[in-house]
């Protein structure tokens, strides 16, 4: 009575649609016993920390801000105008160390230590919409 499937699947599914319609092709009726999700992006339950782990187990698991958002493009900011983020002050090309992408996305602002300062819209031309400032 019992069916156990192991899906890859892109953000955006519904596991319990899916079991509604094998239960409708199997004229039966279907229902979720245990849904458990092992893996997003780069991270999956091999990384994953115990509910029942020690506060010093849960410090050495923190994963890095640059880490978590692997998937944006990177814009090295030049020391000198850092403060400007902080300061929410419109942004220039010429402000950073790389050249800029060609298609307008979301970036992550860096230092040269590879500290996540900003989270900006790049639509192109010196136009930078600040999503989010985290320092």
């Amino acid at each position: 009575p019992l069916l156990e499937l192991e899906l890859h699947v892109w953000s955006g599914t519904y596991i319990r649609s899916i079991a509604n319609d094998i239960g409708e092709k199997l004229k039966c009726g279907c229902h979720l016993v245990e849904l458990k999700r092992t893996k997003i992006g780069d991270f999956d339950l091999n990384s994953a920390v115990s509910i029942d782990a020690s506060s010093e187990e849960l410090i050495n698991s923190f994963i890095s801000v640059y880490k978590v958002l692997y998937k944006l493009t990177n814009l090295i900011i030049k020391n000198e105008y850092k403060d400007y983020i902080t300061h929410g002050r419109n942004l220039k090309n010429k402000y950073f160390k790389n050249k800029m992408p060609d298609s307008p996305l979301l970036c992550k602002i860096i230092d040269e230590n590879y500290n996540v300062l900003a989270i900006v819209e790049y639509n192109g031309d010196d136009n930078f919409k600040y999503k989010k400032v985290l320092i």
